[in-house]
């Protein structure tokens, strides 16, 4: 190339790259309107992943449907799940149903639309006292690139919509995102409300148990135990009891603790990885459709196995996390939550049958929330693995699942994408327990719990 038209170059890329340099620095000051602006790109955006672009095509997530279908089943004919039939969910699972499904009668459409606007006004109403917390400390701080804007704490609101955005559709379809924001209020709510906290994280786990599962740090971290913590819980909880008695069977609203013992592995689960991988090479077709809990699942006398053998693990394994949790049960506060709560749902998903692509949706209220505390440094690399897992999930369903499944030409790069996201949970899972293990070492003997 000539040093003319090197010199032409020149003239026209620095206009550009000044240009973008002062759009950039402009919205880092604005980082408010910036973050709103962020934040209603990407409820567009979760919308539309759930939307077929070819209407003779199903949808790509279709909870939504089935949702709708459980509403208008009841509705129409009265028969409820819980109430009339055993349920996959727990009792709350079906408020935001219902409140999107009474307005909605027979009319998917409109039940989508409404589901979507109560999941964005409560994801955006949570997110703005996350913000307005932070708010206290950083309001008057100026920050001119995105680093300043993760220092001063603001981080953790742009986090959560880009872990959203790579999660996509399953993050919009699932009953996980509204248990994840109740995880968010707990969240926000412990630093003036420990009763609160256990009220948020006790309606996290009746409407999906692996939110709640930050619960039990609570426990152990507070010191009034029975007024701050059991009480509210008690409270919350209180309406199971009614339901228990106006069902047809008593134990209905229990019945969602029931449907892991006998089924067989699913084909996104952590403990069945190594056996998807092995069928490239051995050639053999094992992937089967459950119709009864709507899933694919391996077959083979190994994956049969393993599946007996990991309820006995999933038990062995969360005792072992409880144990590191009570071990460091006088560390901060704050820190035994965050640690502590994300070392059980992991657990819960890495020993677990199940391997559905929305349980990483859990993850998002700890992630967020730890970007902006004090202790936001110390968890960069969680974050950053936790974000990987979640863009990988979305690369799997809906992107590659079709591959998985059907063994087509693609079916080699479904596997790798699958495997190199378990791998990544794996890493994840085991960053946060070596954090929850130096969490208790750092604990001197006679240090008090800090409330």
């Amino acid at each position: 190339m000539r040093l003319a038209d090197k010199g032409y170059y020149v003239r026209f890329l620095n206009p550009l790259y000044n240009m973008l340099k002062k759009a950039y620095t402009l919205c880092c000051r604005n980082r408010y309107k910036t973050f709103w602006v962020l934040f209603a790109i990407v409820q567009i955006y979760l919308y539309f992943t759930n939307e077929p672009i070819n209407y003779n095509e199903p949808p790509p997530s279709g909870d939504l449907s089935l949702y709708h279908y459980w509403i208008d089943r009841g509705t129409q004919f009265g028969v409820w799940p819980i109430l009339h039939e055993p349920s996959v969910y727990p009792p709350y699972a079906f408020i935001p149903m219902l409140f999107a499904g009474i307005f909605s009668y027979q009319n998917l459409f409109l039940f989508k639309i409404i589901w979507y606007f109560l999941m964005m006004f409560l994801w955006g109403f949570g997110l703005k006292l996350l913000w307005e917390q932070v708010d206290k400390s950083s309001k008057s701080k100026i920050s001119n690139s995105f680093t300043d804007i993760f220092h001063l704490g603001y981080g953790s609101c742009y986090y959560a919509l880009f872990y959203m955005l790579a999660m996509g559709g399953v993050f919009s379809s699932r009953i996980d995102c509204m248990a994840a924001v109740l995880g968010l209020y707990g969240f926000i709510a412990l630093k003036n409300s420990e009763k609160a906290t256990s009220a948020f994280f006790t309606a996290a786990a009746w409407t999906k148990v692996f939110v709640g599962a930050n619960f039990t740090p609570l426990f152990f971290a507070t010191k009034k135990k029975v007024k701050n913590v059991i009480l509210p819980a008690c409270i919350v909880s209180a309406p199971i009891l009614l339901l228990m008695f106006a069902c047809q069977n008593h134990f209905y609203p229990l019945s969602f603790l029931q449907g892991q013992s006998s089924r067989n592995l699913q084909i996104e689960s952590v403990a069945a990885t190594p056996s998807m991988v092995s069928e490239l090479f051995t050639g053999a077709h094992n992937i089967i459709y459950n119709n009864t809990i709507y899933t694919n699942e391996i077959i083979s006398p190994v994956c049969d196995f393993i599946a007996q053998i990991l309820n006995y693990i999933l038990v062995l394994a969360t005792a072992i996390i409880l144990f590191l949790v009570f071990r460091a049960r006088k560390a901060d506060e704050t820190q035994l939550i965050l640690s502590g709560g994300l070392a059980v749902i992991l657990g819960l998903i890495v020993f677990n049958k199940v391997g559905s692509p929305q349980y990483f949706t859990a993850l998002l209220p700890t992630l967020a929330y730890a970007l902006s505390t004090e202790y936001k440094k110390q968890w960069k690399i969680t974050c950053i693995l936790g974000f990987f897992v979640a863009l990988f999930t979305q690369m799997i369903f809906p992107g590659v699942y079709k591959y998985i499944i059907n063994y087509d030409p693609y079916h080699y790069l479904g596997i790798l994408c699958l495997a190199i996201r378990n791998c990544l949970v794996i890493a994840l899972f085991i960053v946060v327990i070596y954090n929850l293990y130096k969490l208790g070492s750092k604990v001197p003997k006679d240090s008090k719990v800090s409330k």
